[in-house]
C-alpha cells in the first residue's frame, strides 16, 4: 500500500511536469530512461550504429557491444523499482518541473519589463545593451531607491538610448560647474571627452589599461565588481548614479585586454578644482592600484591645470546626495601620523592605557572609528608593538574596517605571534573574506594568511567559493586547487594534498606555485 501511494506520487509530479516543462518529454527520457527506456530511441540508435559498422567505423568492436546491450535493454522487463527509488525519482521530477516554472517565470518577467523599458524609456525596440543581465539587475534594484532615483536611472538609460551625451554636461548644474572651473583656469577637456589611458604590464606579461570609465552602465557595477556598499541592492546603491549624473565625479577602471576589471577607484574634482582620490579597490595583487592612481591623476591634474588635494568640498550638481566616504590621502591630514612625530616615537613607552589616551587625543574631534583606525593600523609600528596591536583589538572587532586595513592588522598579528586575539578574530575573518569574493585572485592574499592560522578554514573558504558550474575541483582555477592542496598538507593529508597538486599542474599557474608543486610530487609521489 506505501509503495503504491509513492507511485501515485511519482506519476502526479510527471504530470506537473509535462504541466511545467516545455521540454516535458526530453527531460522525463532524461530523467528516466536509465529505469524505463524509451523502445523507439533505443531501436533509432541500434540503426544508427548498424550503419556504422557497415561502413567499417568498428575496428574496435565496441559498437557491437553496445548494440548488444541496447537490445538486452529492449527485452529487459520494466524496472521493479523500491520505494526509495520511486521517492528520488519524484522528487528529481518535480524539482525539474520547478525549474521549467521559473523558466516560465523568467520568460514572462523579461517580457514584462521589455514592455515597462520600451514605454518609458520611448524607443520602439530594446538595444543589445539592455539585454545585459548586469544591467536588468541594475535596474530591478534601483526600484526600490527613492523617487528622485528612480527618476535619475530612467533618465540615464533614456540618454544612453540616445545621441545626447551620456555625461549630462548641458543640464543647467553641471554647465554651472564646468564654467566655474573654467574661471578659475581649470581645464576641464581630460575630465570630461578626455580618452587618456595609462597602460601597465604586470610581470606576468598581462597588460592592465587604466582610463576614465565614459559608458554610464558600465558604472552600474563599480560597487559589484569588488563587493562593496555600492553593488546593486545595496545600502549605498544610490550613490552610482549620483557618480553618473554629476559631472564632478568620475570613475577609473583598469581593465584587461579582453575587458576584466581589476581595479577601480572614484575621483572627484572639489569646487576648488582640485582633484581628489577616492579608495582604489584591486582585486589582484599583482597590480600595485595605488601607485598606478596616483601617477593617473597626477598625470591628469598637470593636463587640466590643477593638482591633487587631499581634502574640500565636493558639491552635489544634479543628484541631492551621494555616498562620501572620505578622501584617501588621509594620513596626511593628521601630522601625529607623519615619520617622527612625537606620537610614533612615544608609543613604545605608554602603558596601554596612555596610549588609548593619546590616540583618542591626536585624532580629536573625529574620533576613533572607522576614518581614523586605518590611519593608526597603517603605521609600520603596529608590527613591532604587542601593546599597541592589543588596543586597537577591540576597535578592529566592532568596527567595519576596509579589506586592507583589515588584512594589514591581521598580518601584524600573525607576525607578532599573537595567536589567541588571530583565533578571536577568525569568524569575522571567514565572514569578511566570504563576502568580498570575487574570484581566487581578490581573496588570495587572505587565504595565504588563513593556511597560517587555520588551514581548516582556508579549506572552507575554497570549498563554500566553488561557483555552481564547477563539479570538481578539475573545473577551478589552478591557483585555488592549488591553495586547497596547501591546506591539506597542513592538515597533515598529504596524499589529498599531492592530488591537488596533481590536478592544478594541468591548469595556469604562477612559476613559484608551478615549481613547488613539481617538487613536492617528485619528492613525495
Amino acid at each position: 500500500m506505501r509503495k503504491y501511494k509513492i507511485f501515485k506520487t511519482y506519476i502526479s509530479e510527471e504530470i506537473r511536469l509535462a504541466y511545467y516543462d516545455k521540454n516535458a518529454v526530453k527531460t522525463a527520457n532524461r530523467l528516466l530512461s536509465k529505469y524505463y527506456p524509451d523502445h523507439e530511441l533505443l531501436k533509432d540508435e541500434i540503426d544508427e550504429l548498424v550503419i556504422k559498422i557497415n561502413n567499417g567505423e568498428d575496428r574496435e568492436g565496441f559498437l557491437k557491444l553496445r548494440i548488444d546491450k541496447l537490445k538486452r535493454k529492449l527485452t529487459e522487463e520494466p524496472a521493479n523499482l523500491s520505494e526509495v527509488k520511486l521517492n528520488n525519482l519524484a522528487k528529481k521530477i518535480k524539482h525539474a518541473a520547478m525549474m521549467g516554472l521559473l523558466e516560465i517565470f523568467k520568460e514572462e518577467s523579461n517580457l514584462m519589463l521589455k514592455k515597462c523599458l520600451t514605454s518609458n524609456l520611448d524607443i520602439d525596440e530594446i538595444p543589445e545593451w539592455l539585454e545585459r543581465s548586469d544591467v536588468k539587475e541594475a535596474i530591478l534594484c534601483s526600484a526600490t531607491l527613492d523617487v528622485e532615483f528612480r527618476k535619475i536611472v530612467i533618465m540615464i538609460l533614456k540618454r544612453r538610448a540616445s545621441n545626447l551625451p551620456w555625461d549630462f554636461r548641458d543640464l543647467d548644474a553641471n554647465i554651472e560647474f564646468i564654467e566655474r572651473m573654467k574661471s578659475i583656469n581649470v581645464d576641464v577637456y581630460s575630465w570630461i571627452d578626455g580618452d587618456d589611458k595609462l597602460i601597465k604590464k604586470l610581470n606576468n606579461g598581462e597588460e592592465i589599461v587604466f582610463s576614465i570609465e565614459r559608458d554610464p552602465i558600465e558604472i552600474f557595477n563599480m560597487g559589484k565588481y569588488f563587493k562593496t556598499c555600492l553593488s546593486p541592492g545595496d545600502i549605498n546603491f544610490f550613490s552610482v548614479f549620483s557618480n553618473i549624473v554629476d559631472i564632478n565625479k568620475q570613475v577609473i577602471y583598469g581593465r584587461t585586454r579582453d575587458g576584466h576589471v581589476r581595479a577601480r577607484a572614484l575621483i572627484a574634482l572639489n569646487d576648488d578644482g582640485g582633484i581628489l582620490t577616492f579608495y582604489p579597490y584591486c582585486n589582484d595583487n599583482n597590480i600595485n592600484f595605488k601607485d598606478v592612481l596616483k601617477e593617473f591623476v597626477h598625470d591628469l591634474a598637470v593636463k587640466m591645470n590643477t593638482i591633487v588635494m587631499s581634502k574640500g568640498t565636493v558639491s552635489t550638481l544634479i543628484a541631492t546626495r551621494w555616498y562620501d566616504d572620505g578622501p584617501r590621502d588621509l594620513v596626511g591630514e593628521f601630522p601625529f601620523a607623519k615619520e617622527g612625530s612625537e606620537f610614533r616615537k612615544s608609543l613604545f613607552k605608554w602603558d596601554a592605557d596612555e596610549l588609548l589616551a593619546n590616540m583618542e587625543k591626536a585624532v580629536e574631534p573625529i574620533g576613533l572609528n572607522e576614518r581614523t583606525i586605518p590611519i593608526f593600523i597603517s603605521m609600520p609600528e603596529i608590527r613591532k608593538c604587542n601593546k599597541f596591536a592589543t588596543v586597537l583589538f577591540p576597535f578592529v572587532m566592532k568596527l567595519n574596517l576596509i579589506s586592507e586595513s583589515f588584512y594589514n592588522y591581521v598580518q601584524a598579528l600573525v607576525e607578532l605571534e599573537m595567536t589567541d586575539m588571530l583565533q578571536k578574530l577568525l569568524p569575522k575573518i571567514v565572514n569578511h573574506v566570504l563576502s568580498i569574493y570575487e574570484n581566487y585572485w581578490s581573496i588570495r592574499n587572505w587565504i595565504e594568511v588563513l593556511l597560517e592560522i587555520s588551514p581548516e578554514k582556508a579549506l572552507y573558504i575554497l570549498k563554500r567559493t566553488r561557483l555552481p558550474h564547477c563539479r570538481n575541483w578539475k573545473d577551478e582555477e589552478g591557483e585555488k586547487i592549488a591553495a586547497a592542496g596547501m591546506a591539506y598538507l597542513k592538515l597533515n593529508r598529504p596524499n589529498q594534498a599531492i592530488k591537488m597538486f596533481t590536478i592544478a599542474l594541468n591548469e595556469y599557474l604562477t612559476d613559484e606555485t608551478r615549481k613547488f608543486c613539481e617538487e613536492y610530487i617528485k619528492e613525495h609521489a
